[in-house]
């Protein structure tokens, strides 16, 4: 049915609404405290002679990163995920290491640490479930990073670690629970809007929701997308390797999604107002 308008000139008339449909783009949103947080630890192994060579030095760093966080288990944990711990890559492969220099035009110029060097990457993932242990976590990781001593010789084999920044994150479950709530916050913004044509256009309840489908969301991922921000303050506890224990402050979980809503209705009497009134 194509939108039409009454003209503002013709006040007094009055016109038939037929029973149709109207259908709106709307925004929702949600949010909810983060359940968990999830940690990752790089492991890479460069400029070895031998796939076993930098497999076996990978594995060494990675066992010790596991056994760190598999202190930090509980019940509760092994209630929420069956694999609290993952460890993803382990691949070998052969390669050319590269580092960069500045050099006398101010630009950076590519040097080779190795040349067909043996590589080896891998990753550790640990779901924490106790937000308040995240400060010990980290400084015994970064213990581990630590342990692997800068090499001003580039070409010598190496094995180093690297922390990654924790993301606080729901179980599949609950995320399912947020998309539907961002669809009915979306749909409770549209009815506030479909409430003045209803008033206007004399359209006579019930409206109904027949279609909700969603739209394309340019921030990837699937129609809803959610972010959460943290913030790392020292509590002045001395930790075990001499620093501040950082402690972490979450913030809920903020999703947002949009969708398209077709309402049915059924027809009423347009009352002509003298600003005009439009009605699909």
């Amino acid at each position: 049915m194509k939108l039409f308008t009454v003209a503002a000139g013709l006040v007094g008339w009055s016109v038939t609404v037929l029973a149709g449909q109207t259908t709106l783009v709307e925004t929702g949103t949600a949010t909810k405290a983060a359940e968990y947080v999830k940690l990752s630890v790089q492991v890479q192994s460069r400029c070895y002679k031998t796939a076993k060579e930098a497999r076996s030095a990978n594995d060494t760093v990675v066992n010790e990163v596991y056994a760190v966080m598999e202190k930090y288990i509980t019940e509760k944990t092994e209630d929420m995920f069956e694999d609290p711990i993952s460890t993803d890559g382990g691949g070998s492969d052969r390669q050319d290491e590269v580092y960069y220099e500045r050099n006398a035009n101010g630009g950076n110029e590519p040097k080779i640490a190795c040349r067909k060097g043996w590589r080896t990457n891998k990753s550790v993932v640990f779901k924490l479930v106790d937000f308040e242990e995240l400060g010990a976590v980290q400084e015994a990781v970064l213990d581990i990073v630590d342990k692997a001593p800068f090499d001003e010789k580039l070409g010598n084999p190496q094995t180093y670690a690297s922390w990654g920044t924790p993301q606080p994150s729901l179980t599949d479950a609950s995320w399912e629970e947020l998309d539907r709530q961002v669809l009915k916050d979306a749909v409770r913004r549209a009815k506030k809007k479909l409430a003045v044509l209803v008033e206007e256009a004399g359209i006579e309840e019930p409206i109904k929701l027949v279609k909700a489908e969603p739209v394309a969301s340019p921030y990837g991922g699937g129609n809803v997308y959610a972010a959460s921000k943290m913030r790392a303050m020292s509590d002045g506890a001395e930790s075990a390797g001499g620093g501040d224990e950082a402690t972490y402050k979450f913030r809920s979980i903020s999703a947002q999604g949009q969708y398209s809503l077709t309402f049915s209705y059924e027809g009423g009497e347009l009352k002509i107002s003298s600003s005009g009134v439009e009605v699909e």
